[in-house]
């Protein structure tokens, strides 16, 4: 009889891992995914719907990275660790055409964006970080619509997602 029960919890165990690698998420209140293909742009993932991306294996950022997240500016008060994660994915060599991202939440993915240069000459509709060597705050990155402003994104805002919202705020994050 044990044996059977070892057997149920083990399988459970290799069902639960298999799922998280499908996803390629953790459950966590926010987490900040590249794309598998590094050589992807930006504009690879505008008409692209969410499920069809496939995400790197681990997140750039995740919820323990975050010290807060400011609502009405989607501005991302970033641990020490958490910015030199995003500064170390720009100094490799930044692509003028967008670094592609996917931001997760609970395991459910939220929405696609892009880090992008004041250096490029391409526009970009769709969400955007920028490099963040361009903001004045230390240790910030915000979350903006449009390159090189919000009048070149078209569409919904999907920033304040309320799955998001409500999952920053369960994580003591949200302001």
């Amino acid at each position: 009889m044990k044996i059977k029960w070892m057997v149920y919890f083990i399988l459970s165990l290799v069902v639960t891992a298999c799922s998280v690698q499908a996803t390629g998420t953790t459950g966590e209140a926010f987490e900040l995914y590249l794309l598998e293909d590094s050589q992807a742009h930006g504009s690879d993932i505008i008409n692209t719907p969410l499920n069809d991306i496939t995400l790197a294996e681990t997140p750039l950022l995740t919820t323990a990275d975050l010290v807060s997240y400011e609502h009405s500016t989607h501005t991302l008060q970033l641990t020490d660790g958490g910015f030199q994660k995003v500064t170390d994915l720009l100094e490799e060599g930044f692509q003028v055409a967008g670094i592609p991202f996917v931001i997760v939440s609970r395991g459910e993915r939220i929405y696609a964006g892009a880090f992008w240069t004041m250096l490029s000459s391409q526009s970009f509709d769709g969400v955007v970080i920028m490099d963040p060597v361009f903001l004045t705050e230390s240790n910030t990155i915000q979350i903006t619509l449009g390159y090189p402003g919000s009048g070149f994104f078209t569409g919904t805002d999907p920033r304040a997602d309320a799955r998001l919202m409500d999952a920053l705020e369960g994580a003591g994050v949200l302001k």
